[in-house]
């Protein structure tokens, strides 16, 4: 397990250890904690952390208002 300190969210998440089982494991806890429903693809597709976050808020019900 990585901590947090340890991911740069510039990097790309292909740097990252993320199978498809790990990755929906991340997309049912975005759908979960922000209400924001993303497939599978979209999230392993995104580029970087940073991507996938601001693509996150995009979708979220939670961020209404923020860019």
């Amino acid at each position: 397990m990585m901590e947090a300190e340890d991911i740069d969210v510039t990097r790309s998440l292909s740097h990252y250890p993320l199978d498809s089982l790990v990755a929906i494991e991340i997309r049912n806890f975005i759908t979960r904690e922000f209400e924001a429903n993303m497939q599978v693809l979209e999230l392993l597709s995104s580029g970087s952390v940073q991507t996938l976050t601001k693509a996150v808020c995009r979708k979220s019900k939670l961020c209404t208002g923020l860019s």
